[in-house]
């Protein structure tokens, strides 16, 4: 149905894009590493959030009631928050069931002598009593919210507790969720500029792999055949990936035996779920760990399978064409070398995934095999 010169062509170019998102990708992840974004994202969430529940109806700060006790200060140094830091460094991640703990531990909500063991009219009645006294009103108007969400789920006192944390951690994770907004937006842009870089490092015109390609079927085909049979060893790469990025928030819940009595008693309760954070802590560092090298492993991987790089027109050994022409000769092919690299740079900067999933998808749309040979179209 189509061509396999048009088709290796295609598939080629797809391959090259994907190592080269690879790559980037692996240079953005260790960039994101090294200047501690997301810790820096969480930091300027929590300023927020807790400036947003501390903000009076006239739109400053008030203190006064019980709920005087709760603080940026007072939250960072709660032990289920300050178990996150590795090595002095500030988190760059907290699970939204311990932030919730903590959350209500700081407000000193009575949930031993009002909840555990009593009826859930009791229990209610007791909670909003001691929510009327914080301030300020945004954050008495918050608590109630949530009291009055898990109420309708709690069938006794004990289970309001819990329904009571599972509030407001949901209320928490929906909250946290423009930090991951605030990371991707970042990311983007050192993706595009490490794409750049990694580009002009390699000198990757695409206009002259193009010329490379079109010019030797040989190398054609067997470029289009080694990206078909990568495609296929990438998915166990890419489940490592997803594993390991989704290994953090898994170990993040709050210890099983944290339940509704240990979160009556503040202190024994954040001691307990402390040490769980910490574990938390280091899981999360092994994790951002086996990601980076999971992402090296495959940049590697991937430049390896493209072979000889000069063969495509790629490195420095043969400089571009415009060094050696003159006049507008030089000129035209200075201007057609910076369109080859920013095409690169930008394909690149969507990821290797992205370009992997094409030539699944182009060979499964054209039914392409490679070793199959077609006529070339007529000149």
């Amino acid at each position: 149905m189509f061509g396999s010169y048009l088709v290796e062509l295609v598939i080629g170019l797809c391959f090259l894009f994907a190592v080269l998102g690879i790559v980037t990708s692996a240079v953005t992840e260790v960039v994101l590493s090294v200047t501690k974004v997301r810790a820096r994202h969480l930091q300027e969430w929590l300023a927020q959030w807790t400036a947003q529940m501390l903000q009076g109806p006239a739109g400053a700060a008030q203190a006064g009631g019980t709920g005087q006790g709760f603080s940026l200060e007072a939250l960072l140094k709660h032990p289920l928050v300050a178990s996150q830091r590795r090595d002095g460094d500030q988190a760059s991640y907290l699970p939204p069931e311990q932030l919730a703990a903590a959350f209500l531990q700081t407000l000193a909500m009575p949930f031993g002598s009002s909840c555990l063991g009593k009826d859930l009219a009791k229990a209610e009645a007791d909670l909003r009593l001691h929510i009327a006294t914080l301030q300020p009103e945004a954050l008495r108007n918050t608590l109630q919210a949530l009291l009055n969400s898990a109420a309708g789920k709690a069938a006794d006192g004990t289970a309001l507790v819990d329904r009571m944390r599972e509030e407001t951690a949901h209320w928490i994770d929906g909250s946290m969720n423009r930090i991951e907004g605030w990371t991707k937006r970042r990311a983007k842009v050192i993706s595009l500029i490490a794409a750049a870089v990694v580009c002009v490092a390699f000198n990757v015109d695409v206009l002259a792999v193009m010329r490379a390609l079109s010019s030797d079927p040989a190398l054609r085909a067997e470029l289009a055949s080694t990206a078909v049979g990568y495609v296929d060893k990438a998915c166990t790469a890419q489940a490592q990936v997803a594993g390991a990025v989704a290994s953090a928030p898994a170990a993040s819940a709050v210890p099983a035996g944290a339940s509704a009595t240990a979160s009556a008693a503040s202190t024994v309760s954040a001691g307990a779920a402390a040490s769980g954070a910490r574990a938390t802590a280091a899981a999360e560092a092994a994790a951002l760990v086996n990601q980076v090298q999971c992402l090296q492993d495959r940049s590697a991987a991937a430049i390896g399978a493209l072979g000889p790089l000069s063969r495509l027109g790629i490195g420095w050994d043969k400089p571009p064409a415009f060094v050696a022409a003159q006049g507008l000769q030089s000129f035209g092919g200075f201007v057609a070398w910076v369109i080859g690299l920013a095409c690169a740079a930008l394909a690149a900067s969507l990821g290797g995934d992205f370009w992997f999933k094409w030539i699944g998808d182009i060979v499964r749309l054209t039914g392409y095999k490679p070793g199959r040979k077609e006529p070339a179209p007529g000149p």
